[in-house]
């Protein structure tokens, strides 16, 4: 047997919301399995009759339906109880460390300025403007008796077929958070490449084995050497490059022999581009999906309870710049600085 692990993020191109980056956690025949085919009876690429779909989160249409179908369904087949309101998903939500690793300047080659030690955010209290707060009943759209019949049909088609689903879950990058991160790594890119590295850290960590283990990471941008992030993630392993192609990058990770790892001793980790072609990335980048869904009505909620007519947004560009300037008419700089709700990047 083997431990499959997928990693995927949601939300990071918009300038409002959080980056939230999802994983999933499997236990299966064989590291090089499709789950796809493994587990056709039960899961399916797009919505049929008695299967659950579970596919790149921006391939699911209907709204918030299919994605918060799939992740009950998910939880169901795992017989986790279903969270009942936002807070209760807490449970399924990582925390982000105060200070994550940082690719120094000599490993990336590059000529720019890590000034975070001086850096700090508006002394204003985040939390004071803190939209979690809202109660959100869950679930929002999906059917708990479908969910609860295709998280059964997922379950028992796996048992059959020698595999296990074993854990699945998200990290929040609130904006506030995502504007220190920026300031400290100088870039989305590598922001974004340490936060997932936390991310396929702590699943790592999870899965306790030492069982063959792979972990497949979705590609973002054009990116294609990862061993420099992966040293500094990873310090307590030696990273042995497989292959680096425009395609995917795959690595070995060992542990150095002086030193103990809360993580795996030995395991492959590799960026492929279209990763969401391997169900385990597919259903972690639903989840992150759900979660944000859930995060931006929570905060149009929240505006919509202290400003009458203000147009809901999904936090992209063009319309959050609209959104920003309606709330600008309502609430200044000094009140609620763009800090703490705007990303800079």
């Amino acid at each position: 047997m083997a431990i499959l692990i997928g990693v995927d993020e949601a939300g990071y191109g918009p300038n409002l919301g959080p980056l939230v980056i999802g994983f999933s956690t499997w236990r299966v025949p064989s590291v090089d399995i499709d789950l796809y085919d493994l587990l056709k009876d039960a899961v399916c690429t797009q919505p049929k009759p008695g299967r659950l779909a579970i596919c790149d989160s921006k391939k699911m249409g209907g709204g918030i339906c299919g994605l918060e179908t799939a992740v009950f369904a998910s939880l169901t087949a795992m017989q986790l109880g279903l969270p009942a309101s936002w807070y209760d998903h807490g449970r399924f939500r990582m925390c982000l460390p105060d200070r994550l690793p940082t690719e120094t300047t000599e490993q990336l080659g590059l000529d720019w300025c890590d000034d975070a030690d001086g850096f700090e955010i508006d002394s204003t209290d985040p939390t004071a403007w803190n939209c979690e707060q809202i109660p959100l009943d869950l679930p929002v759209e999906c059917r708990l008796e479908q969910a609860a019949l295709l998280g059964a049909r997922l379950r028992e088609t796996t048992r059959t077929n020698r595999a296990e689903l074993l854990g699945t879950g998200v990290l929040l990058v609130h904006p506030w958070q995502f504007n220190q991160m920026l300031q400290r790594h100088g870039n989305k890119s590598r922001l974004l490449g340490v936060a997932t590295m936390h991310v396929a850290g702590q699943a790592l960590g999870l899965s306790n084995s030492t069982e063959q283990i792979r972990v497949i990471c979705d590609r973002q941008g054009g990116r294609q050497r990862y061993s420099s992030l992966l040293r500094t993630s990873f310090d307590d392993h030696n990273v042995n490059i497989l292959s680096e192609t425009p395609e995917c990058s795959s690595y070995r990770l060992v542990t150095k022999p002086d030193r103990e790892s809360v993580t795996p001793d030995d395991f492959q980790i590799e960026f492929q581009v279209g990763g969401e072609s391997n169900l385990p990335v597919a259903l972690a980048s639903m989840h992150a999906k759900y979660v944000r869904e859930l995060a931006m009505l929570q905060w149009n909620r929240f505006w919509r309870t202290r400003i009458d007519g203000i147009h809901p947004t999904a936090g992209y560009p063009v319309d959050a710049a609209r959104f920003r300037n309606d709330l600008r008419r309502h609430v200044t700089e000094r009140e609620m600085p763009d800090q703490l709700f705007w990303r800079a990047k």
